[in-house]
């Protein structure tokens, strides 16, 4: 069986407004996406700079479940992931903390793979956030798909963490996150 190298991750982030979902509904995502997929993960367990956390993840007729380690070292992230089975998955999701849902669109863009994900609690929509993950030592994209342009709350420094996965699983921290980016973009002051 043939093992494929991951590289090192490098994912540029871009934090993206709500008002998105009012303008592109999800057939009008669907269709400007290669892939659309949706994703529930939740972590078994966390540290400053790793992650052990399972995905379901659906595309079309397609499941699959897998195990994600992610350790970041020095100005890096090693990322290794593994299918693992249907019932393994369902026993490892139900020790899962820090659960979340989302919708991916993968959009391709100029030469550049796409993934904006919806996060949604309880069917409400509460963070939207684009990311695109290049070849370490790449240089990040000069510009973001059109459609996401006029919604651009944040350009993310790849030394935020405030926008990992795990942080944005905490639906209050994420929408405070959320209020507060927006009233940085509209030059509100903090009382």
């Amino acid at each position: 069986m043939k093992e494929d190298i991951i590289p090192t991750e490098l994912e540029y982030k871009y934090a993206i407004s709500l008002d998105i979902a009012k303008k592109y509904d999800n057939e009008q995502l669907s269709l400007m996406s290669v892939n659309v997929q949706y994703i529930k993960q939740g972590y078994l367990a966390f540290s400053k700079g790793m992650t052990l956390r399972v995905r379901h993840s659906i595309c079309l007729k397609n499941k699959q479940w897998y195990l994600t380690y992610k350790q970041k070292i020095s100005n890096r992230v090693v990322e290794i992931e593994k299918k693992i089975d249907d019932r393994d998955g369902k026993d490892l999701w139900s020790a899962c903390v820090g659960r979340l849902t989302k919708n991916r669109y993968v959009v391709n863009y100029h030469k550049h793979t796409w993934e904006i994900d919806f996060f949604y609690r309880d069917n409400h929509l509460y963070f939207v956030q684009a990311e695109v993950e290049l070849k370490e030592g790449s240089n990040k994209p000069q510009e973001i798909p059109k459609f996401l342009r006029e919604f651009l709350l944040y350009e993310v420094p790849l030394t935020d963490d405030r926008f990992s996965n795990k942080r944005l699983s905490d639906v209050e921290f994420a929408s405070r996150l959320y209020k507060s980016l927006v009233e940085k973009k509209n030059g509100y002051k903090k009382l």
